[in-house]
């Protein structure tokens, strides 16, 4: 079974673009580990709130201080939780973690 998990970045989208280029392999719009978790930006225009619940998107609002216009997505198998673990960790580093 697939899961994923949304991480709100505190930097630039740029900055982010560098630390997964260097973390993870790039591919045709998204990254890939070698213990496959799948990773990409997603934007409210791709549908980053699509199914939220309206209270889901007012407490990540409350949270952030605003509601953000893009995020990183993270897929991975239940499996392999603790390589999500281990990226989200190198990338949390000055962002703000949400998971839904």
């Amino acid at each position: 079974m697939s899961e994923h998990v949304f991480v709100f970045p505190a930097v630039p989208r740029l900055e982010v673009v560098r630390l997964l280029d260097e973390l993870a392999v790039a591919g045709h719009g998204s990254w890939s580990t070698n213990t496959r978790l799948i990773v990409w930006l997603t934007d409210e225009a791709s549908g980053l709130y699509q199914g939220w619940e309206p209270e889901d998107i007012a407490n990540l609002e409350q949270t952030v201080g605003r509601r953000p216009e893009w995020a990183v997505q993270i897929n991975y198998r239940l499996s392999h939780r603790a390589d999500l673990a281990a990226l989200a960790v190198a990338l949390i580093k000055g962002w703000r973690y949400c998971s839904r």
